[in-house]
């Protein structure tokens, strides 16, 4: 009973972490979507598609940290769109189809500190880049990557 209870807590205390740590990788590189005038005036409500890890993980996980990043966006004024929340009857062929084409109609996409491990984030990447997507905290290396790659509309 012990060692349930401690790895319950360890549970609560990995999972706190991994969510304090990914607000602040977004606050620190991603700080000028709250201050957007337009969204401050309610003008224009924005996206989010929420891109990360499903396959191979425990269901209460996935629910669990989808479920905090969509409770987080939702309280920042956007209107999310969660893939976790898709049916588990749902086909894999079709629930990844569905998945990008909502991507699509997104303004920006998250991508959570584990995307890079599944093979599906990596795809919802590849789309979202290719789209022209604003694509939020995708890692340091993998952000330069983006940027050598995406040609810059200013220039």
């Amino acid at each position: 009973m012990n060692r349930f209870i401690l790895f319950l807590a360890f549970l609560v205390v990995v999972t706190i972490v991994f969510f304090v740590l990914s607000y602040f990788e977004f606050r620190k590189d991603h700080s000028f979507i709250d201050s957007d005038p337009q969204h401050e005036q309610g003008k224009i409500v924005r996206t989010m598609y929420l891109s990360g890890k499903i396959d191979g993980c425990y269901r209460w996980w996935i629910d669990l940290k989808f479920t905090l990043f969509d409770l987080w966006f939702s309280l920042k004024g956007y209107q999310v769109y969660n893939p976790a929340r898709i049916s588990k009857e749902t086909d894999y062929i079709d629930a990844m189809f569905i998945c990008i084409e909502n991507m699509k109609k997104c303004d920006y996409v998250y991508f959570m500190p584990d995307w890079w491990l599944s093979d599906d984030a990596r795809l919802e990447f590849c789309e979202a880049a290719k789209t022209g997507k604003k694509l939020l905290n995708m890692g340091y290396k993998v952000r330069a990557i983006y940027e050598i790659l995406t040609p810059d509309p200013d220039a």
